[in-house]
């Protein structure tokens, strides 16, 4: 855990060099979903924060079968030309998943390979990383797809796919946004948000 820590300060400490108000994104999203049980409205409701390709953070509140939960998502990134070092913690309480992830990868156009450390409920666990990341504009619509498959023995695979799809006019953007993560434990989350552009 200390290592996560002196990574993270090292990442925030780069990251602060940057222009870190720049293109910086302010937004909250909201997913209704019906309940098991009757009438009981069930929903997530989220704030992001948001610099491409340096720092992203979610905070959640979700209501599942009229119980409450709070998630959260950080995640840090320090990008070079052909590398990529990333550090994130997920903690989605519904389904008891606490994931922390320190990740190395040598990148080549969309994709990237390398090596991952993680613990998942702080079991620790080294794997081979690969990625995928497609980011396109058309027009006034950006669409953006993530996808990070990880394995320590080449039988069984975990995975991660964020995709997004956002209508971007002048300093605000109206989005909808899918993430499935498949780590043993199934946890889809589809939402629409707005931003700001700062």
């Amino acid at each position: 855990m200390k290592q996560i820590i002196i990574i993270l300060i090292i990442l925030v400490a780069v990251g602060l060099n940057a222009k870190i108000i720049q293109n910086f994104t302010f937004g909250t999203s909201f997913s209704a979903r019906s309940s098991q049980m009757g009438n009981i409205f069930d929903y997530e409701i989220a704030i992001e924060f948001e610099k491409i390709d340096l720092i992203y953070l979610e905070i959640e509140k979700e209501r599942e079968n009229g119980i409450n939960f709070y998630n959260h998502e950080f995640k840090l990134t320090f990008s070079r030309p052909y590398f990529i070092a990333n550090s994130k913690w997920l903690n989605i309480e519904s389904n008891d998943i606490d994931l922390k992830q320190i990740d190395v990868r040598g990148v080549y156009s969309n994709y990237s390979i390398g090596a991952a450390h993680k613990w998942i409920n702080d079991i620790p666990e080294t794997n081979i990383i690969t990625g995928i990341k497609y980011n396109t504009r058309l027009y006034v619509f950006n669409f953006l797809l993530v996808q990070d498959f990880l394995t320590k023995d080449f039988k069984d695979w975990d995975t991660e796919t964020m995709c997004k799809v956002d209508l971007d006019i002048y300093f605000i953007k109206v989005y909808w946004k899918s993430q499935i993560l498949n780590i043993g434990i199934l946890d889809w989350s589809t939402k629409m948000g707005i931003a700001i552009k700062l």
